[in-house]
């Protein structure tokens, strides 16, 4: 029975919104999982420990330029493919040749790691663990990374496929597989450091296992035996370098004011730029489910030259961002101060980091007006407009972030991230729209921007004005709950798509 309803699951395809839904509820458990874990752990291995488990999560980010944009490529490729008889021999030589260049490359990074260990265990300078402890950990997360760096590649496989919903729950079960377990080997076998990069050790080749018997899988039958086919590389290769060049110009982008700031600011000061901005950051997690769904069924609906079919889901999908970016958005901006104070308890913070949180929420909700303009973009295999206008805006930067730190420290840095932003809609969005949905620009201005910015910016401002400050904390938490209930409720109800969704399942009962 089990493998009945996993093969069933396996050959479904699930509907957008059910795709979108997979795509938070697995998003969020994670963020859920290590928020309730990781102080449970320091109990057991200590704030040392943990401080390694942070360099290492620290490095995987840096990874991801060495990712050169094949894995949204793979879910490109696989979304244009899907569904297609003819190409479904294609699609498994694509993702074998693929596979075998991303094993070689996360291979060649861990052996990097492991020759690397010697550097990377004096640099460190621990007071507690020992030398050898610290030496064996390097080791064990020398496997961790070959093992962890190709999930990301077999997700966005499954992106591409439209598994949404498996992705999911996979990340759900191996997440609760990795944090309840490694708190179980803590507790009953060992409370050591290494013990602990063992398990997620043990973890990864469960979760890419997984992975990688999902995905082919999914695949449909072929013709042949599966093989490297080197063709298919010069065949996608353009759409691939340009892809893997916008990531890398978008993470220097993302660190700049950091990179800027750490040099010019005292490291007091840094860290509370550096709270502020992972705050503000948390619209992110809410960013990619949206853009992961979108983008597999742009890209099919743009295969088939379904104009009419694509101008549709396209607004739909970037009213779906505004509806769930902006209200969380207009919160961080007219409460940021109420909201650290809830989440760190200390005064002080709260009114270092509260303009700061609210200056880099405003640049981060105009990054989000991009995701999926971009996703169109990729639908159609046009990297090259974003790439120069990314390339034009990081030379720009660079200048203007300096510049502002010099003069205004932090709050400038702040100011220029939002500068960063605001450029390429300006720019972008006019010239991406005149080529592939003409005479549509003034619609996404007005319904899927203007209308939900509105709403969530008169409701927060009231919201500011009727707010009513020193009282309890519960109190305080309430009043929030409120406000942004009705901040989401008047956005969703301004809104043409959500609102004639409302509608619709208030007559149909």
């Amino acid at each position: 029975m089990p493998e009945k309803y996993f093969s069933k699951l396996i050959k479904t395809n699930f509907s957008l919104k059910l795709n979108i839904v997979a795509n938070f509820l697995g998003n969020a458990v994670m963020t859920v999982a290590s928020i309730v874990f990781v102080p449970i752990y320091l109990h057991y291995i200590g704030i040392e420990a943990y401080g390694l488990i942070g360099f290492f999560i620290s490095f995987q980010a840096v990874l991801l330029i060495m990712d050169l944009g094949l894995s949204l490529t793979l879910t490109r490729e696989l979304a244009v493919r899907d569904g297609v008889a003819e190409k479904a021999q294609e699609s498994r030589n694509l993702l074998k040749t693929l596979e075998i260049i991303y094993w070689g490359v996360a291979l060649s990074v861990g052996l990097l790691w492991f020759l690397c260990v010697p550097i990377l265990t004096s640099w460190v300078n621990p007071n507690q663990l020992s030398s050898e402890t610290v030496r064996t950990c390097f080791l064990i997360m020398s496997l961790m990374v070959v093992l962890q760096f190709p999930t990301y590649f077999y997700q966005s496989g499954l992106f591409g496929l439209q598994k949404q919903v498996l992705v999911s729950l996979i990340t759900i079960f191996s997440s609760l597989f990795r944090y309840v377990g490694a708190l179980a080997v803590l507790h009953f076998v060992s409370n050591t450091p290494q013990t602990f990069f063992i398990w997620q050790v043990i973890s990864s080749v469960i979760q890419t296992s997984a992975l990688v018997i999902c995905i082919w899988m999914s695949l449909p039958k072929g013709t042949e035996p599966t093989k490297f086919q080197k063709s298919l590389i010069g065949d996608i290769w353009k759409i691939a370098s340009g892809m893997g060049a916008i990531f890398v110009i978008n993470l220097f982008l993302w660190q700049i004011d950091k990179l800027v700031l750490v040099k010019i600011l005292p490291l007091e000061t840094f860290g509370y730029y550096a709270l502020a901005s992972l705050v503000a950051t948390a619209i992110y997690r809410l960013i990619l489910p949206i853009f992961q769904a979108y983008l597999p069924r742009l890209t099919q609906i743009a295969e088939k030259a379904e104009t009419e079919t694509l101008t549709r889901i396209y607004h739909q999908g970037c009213q779906v961002m505004a509806i769930i970016i902006l209200p969380l958005s207009a919160m961080l901006i007219f409460f940021s101060k109420e909201i650290v104070f809830v989440w760190q308890q200390d005064l002080q913070t709260a009114e270092n980091i509260a303009l700061l949180v609210t200056l880099l929420t405003i640049g981060y909700a105009l990054s989000s007006l991009l995701y999926i303009p971009y996703a169109l973009q990729l639908a159609f295999g046009w990297t090259k407009l974003y790439l120069y206008i990314l390339i034009v805006t990081f030379i720009l930067s660079i200048p203007a972030t300096i510049f502002l730190s010099h003069y205004f420290g932090a709050t400038g840095a702040a100011v220029a991230v939002i500068l960063i932003y605001a450029l390429p809609i300006f720019v972008l969005i006019p010239l991406m729209h005149r080529r592939l949905l003409p005479d549509q620009m003034w619609k996404w201005l007005w319904e899927d921007v203007s209308l939900p910015l509105i709403g969530a910016i008169t409701v927060g401002i009231l919201g500011r004005f009727l707010f009513v400050g020193d009282i309890s904390q519960t109190m305080t938490v309430i009043q929030l709950g409120v406000i942004f209930t009705m901040v989401f409720g008047i956005t969703c109800l301004v809104t043409p798509y959500s609102r004639h969704w409302l509608l619709s399942k208030m007559s149909a009962s």
